[in-house]
């Protein structure tokens, strides 16, 4: 994703990525040429990566800075909102030899520090105005202004190798709970027992149905198509059981049972909290969790997890019969 540029002594490494505004119409966002405008963690979570600059001497680090400002003020007087995002140069140890077989240790520069311009602010990689937004950047080609000897020169970027890429900021897990999924909002929206409307922070996931458990990434177009085919997949089936389980555990057991869709499976959870120290979370985790337990046949301690049954009219007679999960999860609920 790189573009090595020879200006006499001069080195800079471009890669080309950024983001755009969300409408034409949307309100005119600051454009200052002489302010500098860092990446924040509230940026993204979805963004465009537009180029990254960097230098080896004092003179190439000047003009990545320099040209790493001109292009976020080339995006921002087009109305696209662009940063900076400095990243810090890596310093690894090799060891070596001499002509006398003595071991030496040296440091050296495996990554040279980069100046990254990432652009735009959008819930997910999927976001039809992200995707617009890059095939609009990727045509475009500001010049920037660099020195050389005291000397003013100027280079076109090609911004065509640009792409989507996560706020290199977040956390992978505050990543995947502020990336929203239009095909999970779809598939728990308006549903009962949905874990979308627990308030707390954490639930306890007791229980998994899979649907079509083996995908592979470049099929994932063609799966989501096949959702409504039910000869394809059984996340139909899976997520009947999820919210059948959900049910009895509500009215039967007096558990606050919630349901969530994901892509390939459907869960149940129990719970609402805001701690996951809280104990009477600790609790449930401890009480449905799998115990050993002898085998009337082998002799053998085996593991036994907690069954959840769906009873007859007569309350003695098991209709239906789930197994816990042997180890339950304390899971984040999810926020789309």
């Amino acid at each position: 994703m790189r573009t090595h540029w020879h200006i006499g002594l001069v080195f800079l490494t471009v890669a080309v990525c950024l983001g755009a505004a969300r409408s034409s119409l949307a309100a005119r966002i600051e454009a200052d040429p002489t302010k500098v405008y860092h990446l924040r963690k509230k940026h993204g979570p979805w963004m465009i990566k537009v180029s990254s600059f960097s230098g080896e001497t004092p003179e190439q680090r000047d003009n990545a800075q320099q040209a790493a400002n001109q292009l976020v003020a080339f995006l921002r007087a087009k109305n696209i909102p662009a940063y900076l995002y400095e990243q810090a140069e890596q310093i690894e140890d090799i060891e070596t030899y001499n002509s006398k077989r003595q071991l030496r240790r040296r440091h050296y520069t495996a990554q040279h520090g980069e100046i990254a311009v990432l652009a735009g602010n959008y819930p997910s990689v999927d976001d039809k105005v992200a995707q617009q937004t890059l095939k609009y950047i990727k045509k475009l080609t500001p010049k920037v202004t660099v020195q050389h000897h005291g000397e003013e020169t100027q280079h076109p970027v090609n911004l065509a190798k640009a792409f989507l890429a996560p706020n290199p900021l977040l956390p992978a897990e505050e990543l995947r709970q502020r990336t929203r999924d239009p095909l999970l909002l779809a598939l728990n929206s308006g549903k009962a027992n949905s874990l979308l409307e627990n308030r707390g922070k954490y639930t306890l996931m007791i229980g998994s149905f899979y649907g079509k458990s083996e995908i592979k990434p470049t099929q994932f177009a063609s799966f989501e198509r096949d959702l409504a085919d039910k000869d394809k997949v059984s996340l139909d089936w899976a997520a009947e059981s999820a919210q059948e389980m959900a049910a009895v555990l509500r009215n039967r057991y007096k558990l606050e049972a919630f349901v969530y869709h994901e892509r390939f499976r459907s869960i149940v959870t129990v719970g609402s909290y805001n701690d996951r120290n809280d104990p009477e979370l600790q609790r449930l985790l401890e009480q449905l969790k799998a115990r050993e337990k002898v085998d009337p046949v082998s002799k053998q301690k085996v593991l036994v997890g907690e069954m959840i049954h769906l009873m007859d009219r007569d309350g003695k007679t098991p209709l239906k019969s789930w197994t816990v999960e042997p180890t339950p999860q304390i899971m984040e609920v999810p926020r789309l």
